[in-house]
């Protein structure tokens, strides 16, 4: 992935010029502007490789992307997304967004998963389907750049799935103040790993 190419600055640009690039790339694919997830994710990772000096020197050497930051900016988005909805949109308690956020997300990466894998399966058919090409081998060519497309995205999602997970221990690790709810009326404390628990559960003041 070229990441200055994701923000549209050159090699050359300047910690002001990339987070200014950053910033406009944001608004531009932020979900709820009708951007698309995935474009948001690669704007994240390439804000978070290139504002960081050390990051930024590795990958201009390698031109390789670590799981880790791969990792890191994938959270960061689900994290943004749910700090933007609680406290800039006030459209609900971090317990209520957080819950909702990670089971979409969970949804969301499993439909992708099946749908990606089909695909994957279609694509290694068509080359086995292939006996013969006259020369040059355009449609194989196709296929395997698809294929190892598709493969990439395979990997992006076992990269999202460890985020979630993480993400979720990370958040049950907060305490929140109960909140009075229409049908229970709550107080004191209630841990996000209580929250989750109960939501499993089917409780009667379920989201």
């Amino acid at each position: 992935m070229d990441l200055y190419g994701v923000l549209g600055v050159s090699k050359e640009a300047s910690r002001e010029e990339i987070k200014k690039a950053y910033k406009s790339k944001a608004r531009e694919h932020h979900p709820d502007a009708g951007g698309k997830t995935e474009d948001m994710s690669d704007v994240n990772m390439a804000y978070d490789v290139l504002s960081d000096d050390k990051k930024r020197k590795e990958y201009d050497a390698t031109g390789e992307i670590g799981e880790i930051d791969k990792e890191l900016a994938a959270m960061r988005q689900i994290l943004f997304a749910i700090f933007e909805q609680v406290y800039l949109q006030g459209s609900g308690t971090l317990e209520d967004v957080s819950i909702k956020l990670i089971r979409n997300a969970r949804q969301n990466t499993s439909q992708e998963e099946k749908e990606l894998d089909k695909q994957i399966q279609k694509l290694k058919d068509g080359l086995e389907d292939i006996i013969e090409e006259p020369d040059p081998p355009l449609l194989r060519g196709f296929l395997e750049q698809h294929l190892a497309q598709a493969m990439n995205n395979r990997e992006e999602i076992k990269v999202r799935v460890i985020v979630i997970n993480k993400l979720e221990e990370l958040l049950k690790s907060y305490k929140m103040k109960k909140r009075e709810n229409k049908t229970v009326k709550m107080g004191g404390e209630e841990s996000l790993s209580e929250i989750f628990k109960r939501m499993m559960n089917g409780n009667p003041y379920d989201l």
